[in-house]
């Protein structure tokens, strides 16, 4: 977390297609869907107090959620 953004790297997930990641902002959710190239994104949105990561594979199977909270 740097100046009310927060940059989330993400690791591992062989087989994933995707990045689902969700955050919570002052009670509210968003989300983004990245492809899994992309190892980082930046959440520009001040406020956050939980992210949430999940892999998801080309037919659309879900991983378990990995969860941060500050």
């Amino acid at each position: 977390v740097s100046r009310g953004a927060v940059q989330v790297a993400i690791a591992g997930g062989a087989d994933a297609y995707w990045w689902l990641v969700r955050w919570r902002a002052d009670g509210l959710w968003s989300q983004r869907l990245i492809l899994a190239g992309q190892r980082s994104v930046t959440i520009a949105t001040p406020n956050v107090d939980g992210v949430v990561v999940t892999a998801v594979d080309r037919v659309g199977n879900a991983s378990a959620d990995a969860i941060w909270r500050p």
